[in-house]
């Protein structure tokens, strides 16, 4: 089993990354990958404010997240149309996706602990 959460959008060549991911898993394994897409809102606001302003003002917004957050994200097959695509032609796989819009990490700075 790979599992990963919210880091294949930080990988620039993510297409070779799941190629060699499916090289290394058995043929009953299984990959599991949590992450927003590009036109998630987050993704958005990150992609027009640019990697070196996210930087300065992550750590004013989620204090104590400098050292895990705020690495270049590039968001390589972002759209769900790219990644099926992608992924369905792989040669022997079975392949599912499940979408859903769940952004709690990263707007947890509105809520009131924050805020103290």
């Amino acid at each position: 089993m790979i599992f990963s959460k919210y880091l294949m959008e930080h990988v620039k060549d993510v297409k070779t990354s799941y190629e060699n991911q499916l090289l290394a898993l058995n043929p009953s394994g299984t990959m599991i990958h949590l992450y927003p897409l590009g036109f998630h809102p987050f993704s958005l606001l990150n992609k027009i404010i640019g990697n070196k302003f996210a930087r300065k003002v992550i750590p004013l917004i989620r204090k104590g997240s400098e050292e895990v957050t705020g690495y270049p994200a590039f968001y390589t097959l972002g759209n769900a149309y790219s990644l099926e695509r992608f992924f369905k032609n792989q040669k022997g796989i079975r392949v599912d996706f499940i979408y859903h819009y769940g952004a709690i990490d990263y707007f947890t700075f509105f809520s009131t602990s924050y805020c103290d």
